[in-house]
């Protein structure tokens, strides 16, 4: 075994684990929402469900805490605030959301389709729909493909009263 190769191998091997414990918590969580939480359908219950969102949010802090560049965590780590204001309906995961974005693109400023469309959506949500409808297009801009960006594109739209802009975007939906 040449000198250093076995670090790389543990490195590996951390990485591995790592990204199976993501898999793992997102299939949780994936099943988590199949069912109503009115229903019998409900494979967990809501305080658990925000438990396991918390427990992947605390991982992903983690994460950029460890590697403050990482724009992926960041992505991630806003979309886990996003989910957990819509859980428990506390505005402040929006600001959280929003910090996480804003450091994302500090990192990739170009071509970072994911913080912009999410970035979108959390200027919807704090109802700043100028600012919603400049940063879908901007993630339209950087992929015309997927169809979230034209979603958030003509939610700004109709709250800005653009409703002919509003449907065309709905049309296009990637």
């Amino acid at each position: 075994m040449m000198q250093g190769e076995g670090k790389r191998i543990g490195s590996n091997r951390r990485i591995r684990l790592t990204f199976a414990l993501i898999a793992v918590l997102v299939l949780v969580a994936s099943l988590a929402g199949c069912g109503s939480s009115e229903g019998t359908g409900s494979l967990m219950s809501s305080s658990a469900l925000i438990e396991t969102t918390d427990a992947t949010i605390r991982f992903f802090e983690e994460r950029v805490k460890a590697d403050p560049a990482d724009f992926v965590s960041y992505n991630k780590l806003a979309d886990l605030y996003i989910r957990r204001a819509r859980q428990t309906g506390d505005m402040t995961d929006y600001t959280r959301a929003e910090a996480a974005l804003e450091s994302s693109l500090v990192f990739l400023p170009v071509n970072n389709y994911e913080a912009n469309a999410q970035l979108a959506l959390v200027h919807a949500f704090k109802h700043q729909f100028t600012d919603a409808l400049g940063m879908a297009q901007k993630a339209i801009a950087t992929d015309p493909s997927k169809a979230f960006g034209y979603g958030v594109l003509g939610d700004a739209q109709i709250a800005l009263g653009e409703y002919e802009q509003a449907f065309e975007a709905y049309n296009r939906d990637g």
